[in-house]
């Protein structure tokens, strides 16, 4: 997503706060043996232009991509049509 679509660390950034700030509110709330630990890691190989069906590119079904104007994602889907392109040549 970052790499791609312009604006969307930025609204992440925005959005959430660093997990440090977070377990210090909650240290600071009472909370006891505060620690965080990765959920889940997403990683996706795809082939070719495979990858424009995947549903996290669909702007209306992931929310960091509603969050930036429509020619920035337009944007970032050429920039990932142009690496498909690149990556076949070479």
């Amino acid at each position: 997503m970052y790499d791609y679509f312009p604006g969307v660390r930025e609204k992440d950034l925005a959005r959430y706060l660093p997990v440090t700030e977070l377990k210090r509110l909650m240290a600071e709330a009472g909370f006891q043996n505060v620690f965080a630990e990765t959920a889940e890691h997403m990683e996706k190989t795809f082939k070719g232009d495979a990858v424009f069906k995947d549903p996290f590119l669909v702007r209306e079904r992931t929310s960091q991509l509603l969050l930036i104007p429509e020619e920035s994602h337009l944007e970032g889907r050429r920039a990932i049509a142009a690496a498909i392109e690149k990556a076949e040549k070479a």
